[in-house]
């Protein structure tokens, strides 16, 4: 995408918190790149959410979006802070760095995470070590129909891994459970 395309896409989804607000996305979409060019990670608070703490990694996309535009999935993460309640149990399968656990556990929600990515797991338990979660939840499985294992594709700091069903595609081995074995 265009760096001018880029801007008017920044532009057009702040409009309604005034110019103020514009002009920070924009100038954290700057920050942003800047990180990933230098290669350093940031650590920032989740906006509105200033509990809840997330390292943005150089290349990650989930933790750069959240750093530029605020929540990863406006909609879908308030309607969980609305539904959960302090004796809920809350699977997140395909956590990345765990923005939705986080705020799951924040809601007082009991969290397992579930990132079959090796690299990923990483940043996901960084996350949860850094925000006082128990490490131990943030699993290295990726959830599936069956216990064993699978082939993950693996693209470096991508919000895109998932398990390949295609034999001849090069990708990492990972252990894998379904939620059934697992509760």
């Amino acid at each position: 995408m265009s760096f001018f395309r880029t801007i008017l896409i920044l532009i057009k989804i702040t409009p309604e918190r005034g110019l103020l607000a514009t002009v920070k996305t924009i100038t954290r979409y700057f920050e942003a790149r800047i990180y990933k060019y230098l290669k350093l990670h940031k650590t920032l608070m989740m906006r509105g959410r200033d509990d809840i703490r997330i390292i943005m990694q150089p290349g990650c996309t989930i933790s750069e979006k959240m750093y530029i535009s605020g929540l990863y999935d406006r909609d879908g993460m308030e309607t969980i802070c609305g539904l959960l309640t302090k004796s809920d149990v809350f699977y997140d399968v395909g956590a990345n760095v765990g923005p939705f656990s986080l705020l799951a556990a924040n809601c007082g929600a009991e969290v397992y995470a579930f990132e079959g990515h090796p690299e990923t797991i990483g940043r996901l338990r960084a996350n949860f070590s850094m925000n006082g979660l128990d490490t131990e939840r943030a699993l290295n499985l990726a959830v599936s129909s069956r216990k064993g294992h699978v082939i993950f594709s693996d693209v470096a700091g991508s919000a895109v891994n998932k398990i390949v069903a295609n034999p001849g595609i090069k990708g990492v081995s990972v252990g894998c459970i379904s939620l059934d074995e697992f509760s």
